[in-house]
């Protein structure tokens, strides 16, 4: 394992040098959630020092959990088989202790009609989904198809035309996915229904998605990473107990790293997630994910 260098930052969370050496102190054991696109992974490649960091981590008595915007469907079968402490999946919408879901949530179907009917207007492509399926209009299917040959892979998702989407579907959604040709005004209409925007891009996707110029999901404001978190510990009955550590790559994260008691950035995340950090660490594939948790105090 490389030993990179890795740099603290001391922006909008305003620890000072002595509260982050005390939080880091191994002694205080911790609650850590990590992100999983950039920051566990790159194309659900797990680098061999990140393994190793979490092995140590939990035998020193640290909980580790997953905290992405990806549904259960989307996780892979060795991820489970890993059993972390818990998954908080959806951007907050579904919570599991191994492979139970022990809180669940959906959007307002009203708020999608009214979503989806700009989204239309605006010429884009989407795809509504539920937990394990999703429902997709000719323009997205095709997109979609595109962008899982490019990365060589399978669609995990089970996918459908949204022709075949019935009422009953309507009232168990947790996200839409939108894909377009061209950038739009998207923000307003958001704010004004309560969704959080979510652009593909970091990177490794600089260019916001293979095969179009603006693409990404929008989810229920009122959960996100942070709140996953709170009502996570809560569900587990050990709120309080331990320090929070949070470890992530892109915009999305943002919300987590500042609910933490500890703030960590991989070295390839994003200048505005690295902004929010308390610590930057090297990028995925240099061991960053192995010296965060040394940095954080867990090994």
């Amino acid at each position: 394992m490389q030993n990179m260098e890795c740099h603290p930052l001391h922006t909008t969370h305003s620890k000072s040098e002595s509260d982050l050496a005390r939080k880091c102190d191994p002694a205080r054991k911790k609650a850590v959630f990590i992100d999983l696109d950039g920051t566990l992974w790159d194309r659900e490649v797990v680098p061999a020092s990140a393994w190793t960091a979490i092995e140590q981590a939990r035998a020193n008595s640290n909980l580790i959990f997953i905290n992405t915007g990806r549904r259960h469907v989307d996780i892979p079968e060795f991820l489970w088989d890993a059993d972390f402490d818990g998954y908080c999946l959806a951007t907050g919408m579904q919570l599991f202790k191994g492979k139970e879901c022990i809180r669940q949530d959906y959007l307002d179907p009203q708020k999608v009609e009214q979503m989806v009917a700009y989204l239309k207007s605006q010429g884009a492509g989407y795809g509504l989904e539920g937990n394990d399926w999703g429902f997709d209009d000719p323009k997205y299917a095709f997109r979609r198809m595109i962008f899982f040959a490019k990365e060589d892979r399978k669609d995990p998702s089970i996918r459908y035309p949204l022709s075949h989407m019935n009422p009953k579907n309507d009232n168990i959604l947790v996200k839409i996915i939108f894909d377009s040709e061209r950038p739009f005004d998207l923000e307003p209409m958001a704010k004004k229904l309560g969704f959080d925007i979510l652009q593909y891009k970091n990177r490794f996707n600089p260019s916001a998605g293979a095969g179009s110029f603006f693409r990404g999901e929008l989810t229920d404001v009122h959960h996100n990473k942070a709140k996953a978190i709170k009502e996570m510990l809560e569900e587990l009955g050990v709120a309080g107990q331990y320090e929070i550590a949070a470890i992530g790559d892109s915009e999305n994260d943002i919300p987590m790293l500042e609910a933490a008691d500890l703030a960590v950035c991989m070295g390839n995340g994003t200048q505005a997630t690295k902004q929010v950090a308390d610590y930057v660490s090297s990028a995925i594939d240099q061991d960053g994910l192995y010296n965060a948790f040394k940095w954080l105090g867990l090994l």
